[in-house]
């Protein structure tokens, strides 16, 4: 399923020639009722380029003669087609790309009971420990990170490590390999991501594999991990100290991720929240820990899938930036998205989300659209 385009209109409302001039190359001043600076395509000493229309939507300059629109300034200030153009600043301004089928301005919610405080239930969890440096060296392997970010997500109370799977029964915990059960699930040693609140907890095991899984004594498709249900909860939002930056991801993989990146480029003022699931909206008591703070949402990069029922396309990924987007921005936060598409790993595959991208080639790293994804907040 192929994603038709972004609404152009909707990122010209979100921002104009004069804040994208401003953002780009430095401040205009006023000249009547419009605005002029130097010129960023020619040399010049003496400003002769003019920003104006009602909406400071058009540009020209009298020296060299550019003229054009937001787009076609992106497009020649970063050396890219309109198409690129387009999808960059769709993803600077927060604008969500659109699939043949699916209507992201309506985005409607499962039919369930409203969500109380007070029906919420924290899940039993196993003795959890520190990682020992051994296990946060397989761990790191088996990902792509670095020991050093991960080192940082354990500081946080983020991290763990224990055995599982276990279940709690009649009080005491059952190894289900050692049970009578029909169905089994050996044990492996596992991370796990959670946080002080102990609303949430993701499992999955140290050295990547998928877990193994019988029922009746026959071998069955294994999963990859064990989260908690039931509770929107974005894990970390009680403990995001005073930090007005929040990067919102979806997945304990992705959260690691972060931190690969926070240590890797210096990056202390930015806390990082997951939701265990993407069809999970963010639940109401959490919502109050974000008001006021700016949040970027990292859009999974998944494809559309079609569902031959209905013959809807949808995307997990897309869907779920939109519904969080639209409860953030009820909540009182500034929320911004952020689009993975386009970007690929050092192997030339396609990044899918940003454990995906801490595959990707230094010059990818480097470029201005990953860059400005931990460091432009200006929104």
């Amino acid at each position: 399923m192929t994603v038709e385009t972004f609404d152009k209109e909707l990122v010209r409302e979100r921002i104009s020639l004069a804040e994208l001039y401003e953002k780009e190359v430095g401040p205009l001043r006023r000249a009547g009722a419009n605005r002029e600076g130097l010129c960023p395509f020619h040399d010049e000493r003496t400003a002769s380029f003019n920003v104006r229309g009602p909406d400071f939507a058009e540009g020209r300059c009298f020296g060299c003669g550019w003229t054009g629109d937001i787009f076609d300034f992106w497009g020649a200030i970063r050396g890219v087609e309109f198409i690129a153009a387009l999808a960059q600043l769709a993803g600077l301004t927060g604008v969500t790309p659109r699939v043949s089928g699916v209507d992201f301005s309506q985005v409607r919610p499962k039919r369930k009971r409203p969500e109380k405080s007070l029906e919420w239930v924290r899940p039993a969890m196993p003795d959890l420990s520190r990682p020992s440096p051994d296990e946060l060296q397989m761990l790191a392997d088996s990902r792509g990170l670095q020991v050093q970010g991960l080192e940082l997500a354990v500081a946080a109370g983020r991290l763990f490590v224990c055995d599982w799977p276990q279940f709690k029964r009649r009080g005491e915990w059952v190894r289900l390999e050692d049970s009578e059960a029909d169905y089994c699930a050996p044990v492996s040693r596992s991370w796990v991501v959670t946080d002080e609140a102990g609303w949430v907890a993701q499992y999955r095991r140290l050295d990547g594999a998928a877990y193994d899984t019988f029922q009746d004594g026959e071998p069955r498709k294994g999963r990859k991990s064990w989260s908690t249900k039931g509770v929107g909860w974005p894990l970390g939002a009680a403990d995001m100290g005073g930090s007005g930056k929040v990067l919102l991801l979806e997945g304990g993989a992705d959260m690691l991720a972060a931190y690969h990146f926070f240590w890797g480029l210096g990056i202390s003022d930015v806390a990082v929240c997951c939701i265990l699931g993407a069809s999970n909206s963010i639940g109401d008591p959490a919502l109050k820990f974000f008001e006021s703070k700016r949040v970027k949402v990292v859009m999974d990069a998944d494809l559309a899938r079609l569902n031959e029922r209905t013959g809807v396309a949808k995307s997990p990924g897309m869907e779920a930036a939109a519904k969080w987007q639209a409860q953030l921005t009820k909540a009182g936060a500034a929320v911004a998205v952020f689009s993975l598409e386009g970007l690929e790993t050092a192997r030339g595959v396609p990044v899918k989300d940003l454990n995906d991208l801490a595959l990707a080639s230094r010059e990818t790293i480097a470029s201005d659209e990953v860059w400005g994804l931990f460091f432009d907040w200006d929104f």
